[in-house]
Parts: structure tokens; sequence; C-alpha cells
């Protein structure tokens, strides 16, 4: 796993591009994103809940819920295939509206790990197992060996940047804040809402990430501040950029401890 982890902190700074060019837009809200339908026994059980709260007033929500459950169960396959045939047709409307945000280009490592997956899925049937092998190969791979696979993603995340529209960015800047806004719901459900709001801030951060946040108040006034250090950076030889992958090494271990120091103040027994 520690494998894993400092193979999605090292991603190149072209990963980096990747992450601004789809969060330079507005924050926008979903409240107004299209929703799923309904289940055939949701919308079943929508259209007789007036009915039974009327027809059952002492029984509670729980009561009237296993009511429904049994009367769906008991209602016969001509009765629920009217609201599966409902349920399809607000579907087929549903999938027509909804558009999809376009997906990143799968990163050098998962690409190592197809390459491999039907060979290894012999040896190691366990998803585990394998995973852990994949690991240990990658580990062992040459700088050489490991450049094809990353040659082969900065290909496709160039393509991918380039061919993004506005529509494109707004989808997944949408769909972003909606996954948040779903693990902010659990982690407030697990932890509670006043120690969610004390959780440490953890990121994945690379040399680039560490050489920008040391340099970012030495940009001289007037300069574009990503241009400026994208360009230092470069200059930079590899001994000069291995100084910055132990800070971001350490500042990662750092951001680490908090996290598990938070988590064991927080879980709930």
């Amino acid at each position: 796993m520690g494998t894993i982890i400092k193979i999605f902190r090292d991603i190149p700074k072209l990963n980096h591009l990747a992450r601004i060019s789809t969060s330079v837009i507005t924050r926008t809200t979903v409240k107004n994103e299209v929703k799923r339908p309904p289940s055939p026994f949701a919308l079943f059980f929508q259209e007789k809940w007036q009915n039974l709260k009327t027809d059952n007033p002492e029984m509670n929500q729980n009561d009237l819920m296993k009511l429904a459950s049994n009367m769906w169960k008991n209602s016969g396959s001509y009765e629920q295939q009217r609201y599966r045939d409902i349920f399809d047709d607000k579907m087929s409307t549903y999938k027509q509206s909804v558009k999809t945000p376009p997906k990143r280009p799968i990163n050098s490592y998962i690409r190592f790990y197809m390459d491999n997956l039907d060979s290894l899925s012999v040896i190691y049937p366990n998803v585990t197992d394998r995973s852990k092998k994949t690991a240990e190969m990658w580990k062992n791979l040459s700088d050489f060996e490991k450049a094809k696979y990353k040659r082969e993603y900065e290909r496709d995340l160039g393509e991918f940047i380039q061919n993004l529209t506005d529509e494109d960015k707004e989808l997944i800047q949408n769909r972003r804040q909606s996954l948040n806004d779903q693990r902010e719901r659990r982690a407030i459900k697990k932890y509670g809402k006043a120690a969610w709001n004390e959780k440490p801030k953890v990121g994945a951060p690379n040399s680039y990430i560490a050489y920008i946040r040391e340099h970012s108040a030495l940009v001289p006034k007037g300069e574009n501040s990503f241009v400026y250090l994208s360009k230092s950076w470069k200059e930079l030889s590899d001994s000069e950029k291995s100084v910055y992958q132990e800070k971001a090494d350490q500042l990662f271990e750092l951001e680490q401890q908090k996290l598990s120091e938070w988590e064991a103040k927080n879980v709930k027994v």
C-alpha cells in the first residue's frame, strides 16, 4: 500500500496542470442536478403512502413501511410490472438528460496493472494478493521501463486537457462537488460535525508542490506566479529537485501523523 501511495504522490507536474485546468472554473452547487428516478417499489410506495397513512393513523412510519413492503410483495407480477414500466420510462428520460463528465486517462501504475492483469489473475485469483504482487513488481521495475507507462499517460493526459470544453469542466466540477458533499455527509454522520470541522487537511504533496509552497512568496511583482514557478522548476537539476522530494515526503508523513491522531481521538467505539 505504501508503494501505491508514493506512486500517487509522485504523479508528474502534468497531472498538477490537469487538476488546475479542471478546477479554475467558479465553484457551483449541484442543487439543480437531475436526480435519478425512484425505483419501482419507491414509485409504488409514493402512490400508496397517503392512503396508507389515512387508513392506518395508529401506525408509525416504520410500520407503514413494512405494510407497504408486504403490499408490494403480494401485489402480483402484473401490478409490479406497471411500476417497472413507469420506472423504465423515467430512467430513459433521465439518461437522455444527464451528461456525464469525461474520464481522466488512467495513470502509469494502473496501466502497468492492466498490462499484467490477465497473467497475474491466474496465479493470484485473490484481488488483495494480486494488488500486493503488482505493487511489488512496480517497485522493482526500472526507471527505463516505468518511463514507457509515464509517456503514455502524459500523452493521453495532454490530449484530455486539450480537448476539455467549458461544459466538460463544469461537469467535472459539479461531479467533484457532489462526491465531496456525499463524503462530508457520511463523515459528519460518523464523527459528528464539530469533530469533522477540526479534521486536519491532508493532501498528496509531490516535489513540485513542495517547491511551489516554498517559493510562491518569492515570485517577483508583476510576474505570473504559475508561469514563473513552472519555468524555474524546469531549470533545476535532478539533484536539486530531489531535495524537494524529501521535503514532500516529510510533509506527507507529518500530515498522515496528524490525521492518525485526529482519527484516534474521534473514532467512536
